[in-house]
């Protein structure tokens, strides 16, 4: 039979070398077989095949996840042989191993407000960000600030407490010199928002002068001496005590106030005989009138005798005297009698008369 049923076909035959008898040659000459294309041989169908893939194409991207394609084509259908290729004429594949992309870093999203800085007052609250993600050689910066700020436009109010004052200049000295204090003092204030109203510590300090001014001291006197002697042994008499100015020191006065003696009379004296004797005269009385001749007296007393003397007294106890020059006595004036009346202003009707 021939090869195939078609297109380029061979087809071939055999003969046998009959065996030789009776000692004739055992070979045969010539082949044992032969063949032969068909001249004519009958059409063969061919189907439509693929070309060859053509050279891949270029990358889709030039770094990260990228494809490419490659095509090819269905033909060469010959003597009625189907025109169709099974499969696709176009082929992608992804890079496995595609050079890495730079990524430049990015600001995450804000983070939520942290909490406030202070109870109350001025305060404020942050969020932040985080800049991350860079890759591949990409930037590491992000444009704009990691953090943000915010006040609080009402804030609740913060107690403050009271605080002191600076101290105050020192007052002057209690006293000019010798042991002298001053003072200073300062003021609790500034509470608020009830805040305590109190300061701890002193109000005031008190502080002495370690060396202050020596203080004149004047002298003074000393304690009295013993009372001397009775000035006389009987009737009014003294006794006299002394005593000493001294003691002056750092300028004072070296005077003391007072007497450098005292006096005592004796009130219960021995008796010393005493004639009476005549007080002194008392003042004059008034004039016996207001002017012109007028006198006027004054008296005086004979003391009683003490102790056995004399009892009476020589000479008068009154005496009086005229105004050597009294003043003139007023006058009065006074009218004169009447004198007789005049003649009437008329002889008739509706008339008067007159008199001084």
């Amino acid at each position: 039979r021939w090869s195939s049923t078609c297109g380029n076909r061979r087809r071939s035959r055999t003969r046998l070398c009959a065996a030789s008898s009776c000692g004739g040659s055992i070979s045969c000459s010539g082949s044992g077989s032969e063949s032969e294309s068909d001249a004519t041989p009958p059409c063969c169908p061919i189907n439509a095949v693929w070309s060859r893939w053509n050279s891949w194409g270029s990358w889709s991207a030039t770094c990260g996840s990228r494809t490419r394609g490659r095509s090819r084509t269905c033909g060469g259908s010959f003597c009625s042989g189907t025109p169709t290729c099974f499969g696709s004429g176009s082929d992608s594949e992804s890079d496995s191993n595609p050079p890495c992309c730079p990524v430049n870093a990015v600001w995450s999203s804000w983070s939520s407000w942290s909490s406030w800085s202070t109870s109350c007052g001025n305060r404020t609250q942050t969020q932040s960000r985080t800049c991350s993600g860079a890759s591949c050689g990409g930037s590491k910066f992000c444009s704009g600030l990691s953090s943000n700020t915010r006040s609080d436009s009402n804030p609740p109010c913060c107690p403050v407490n009271a605080v002191w004052s600076n101290w105050g200049t020192w007052d002057s000295w209690s006293a000019t010199c010798g042991r002298r204090t001053q003072t200073r003092s300062r003021i609790c204030s500034g509470s608020y928002c009830d805040g305590i109203s109190t300061c701890s510590g002193a109000k005031s300090l008190l502080r002495s002068d370690s060396s202050p001014p020596c203080c004149p001291v004047n002298a003074v006197w000393s304690d009295w001496n013993q009372w001397g002697s009775w000035t006389a042994s009987c009737g009014s008499r003294i006794q006299t005590q002394l005593r000493t100015c001294s003691g002056a020191s750092c300028g004072g006065s070296t005077n003391c106030s007072g007497s450098r003696s005292s006096t005592r009379s004796d009130v219960n004296p021995p008796c010393c005989p005493v004639d009476a004797t005549w007080s002194a005269w008392s003042l004059w009385s008034r004039w016996s009138s207001t002017c012109g001749n007028r006198r006027r007296s004054r008296t005086r007393l004979c003391a009683a005798s003490s102790c056995g003397g004399s009892i009476s007294c020589s000479g008068s106890g009154s005496e009086s005297e005229s105004d050597a020059t009294p003043p003139c006595c007023p006058v009065s004036a006074v009218w004169s009698s009447w004198t007789t009346w005049g003649s009437w202003s008329a002889t008739c009707g509706s008339r008067t008369r007159g008199r001084s």
